[in-house]
C-alpha cells in the first residue's frame, strides 16, 4: 500500500548512509501560446548517466514553476498523469502503485507545486538503462495576462525529490542534477509563454487577404 514507500524514506533516512547518483532527470524546452494552442505535454524523463545496474524501487519528486525575471502572470501545472505505453516508456510499467499527486490537480485546481510519487509493488523495481523511460506527463494551465520565461524546477533534498534502491545499502538517493542537501530548486526545463502582438495578427490577416485576392485574380485570368 501506499504507506510502504513513505515507511521506506523514513528507515532509509536514519541509517545516514553515503548516497550515490547515477540518475539523471531531464525534460524538454517548450513554446505555447495559450491563445490560440492547447497546452503542451512535457515529460519527466530519466535515464542512467553512469552505466551502473542500479534497480529503481520507488520515486519521489516535488515540482515547481517558477517565472524567471520580466515573465508576468501566472504559468501553473493542470495535471500530472501516469505515462501511457506503447507511447510513453514508463520504467515501473507492470510494476506500479500507480503515480499518486499531491495536491491532485484534478481535485484541488491548478497549482504551481506538486508532489508526485510511485514504487514497484514487487518492492524490487526495475533496472535503470542508459536510454530515456517517462517517469510523469504533466500539462500547464496560464493565466490570462501570463507572458515570458518560467522554469519547471525540482526542489532539492530528501523530503522533497529522490529515488530509492533495494540492491545496496546507500538505498535513497538524490539524482545527478538534484542532490541531496539544502539549495536552489533545479531547473529541468523552461516553458516560453509567447502571445503574439495585436499587430501581428492585423498583418497576418492582411496578408491572407492579399493571398486570396492574389489567387482569385489569377483564376479570373486564366479563364
Amino acid at each position: 500500500m501506499r504507506y510502504f514507500f513513505g515507511t521506506l524514506c523514513v528507515s532509509l533516512l536514519l541509517c545516514n548512509f553515503t548516497s550515490a547518483n547515477s540518475l539523471m532527470l531531464v525534460g524538454t524546452d517548450v513554446q505555447w501560446n495559450p491563445n490560440t494552442e492547447p497546452s503542451p505535454t512535457s515529460y519527466v524523463e530519466i535515464y542512467n548517466d553512469t552505466g551502473t545496474t542500479d534497480r529503481l524501487a520507488g520515486w519521489q519528486l516535488k515540482m515547481k514553476i517558477e517565472p524567471l525575471s520580466g515573465a508576468t502572470g501566472i504559468l501553473q501545472f493542470n495535471s500530472a498523469d501516469y505515462p501511457r505505453e506503447p507511447i510513453e516508456k514508463y520504467l515501473l510499467e507492470g510494476d506500479s502503485s500507480y503515480i499518486l499527486v499531491t495536491p491532485p490537480p484534478a481535485v484541488a485546481g491548478p497549482t504551481d507545486t506538486v508532489l508526485i510519487q510511485d514504487y514497484a509493488l514487487s518492492g524490487y523495481g526495475s533496472e535503470v538503462p542508459t536510454t530515456l523511460h517517462t517517469l510523469v506527463k504533466l500539462d500547464y494551465h496560464a493565466s490570462a495576462d501570463a507572458e515570458g520565461i518560467f522554469a519547471v524546477t525540482a526542489v532539492r533534498g530528501l523530503a522533497n525529490s529522490l529515488w530509492a534502491t533495494l540492491d545496496s545499502q546507500d538505498s535513497e538517493r538524490g539524482f545527478t542534477n538534484v542532490p541531496q542537501g539544502e539549495g536552489a530548486d533545479v531547473a529541468i526545463w523552461y516553458v516560453t509563454v509567447q502571445v503574439p502582438e495585436p499587430g501581428c495578427f492585423l498583418y497576418l490577416s492582411c496578408l491572407m487577404v492579399c493571398l486570396v485576392f492574389t489567387q482569385a485574380s489569377r483564376i479570373r485570368v486564366n479563364r
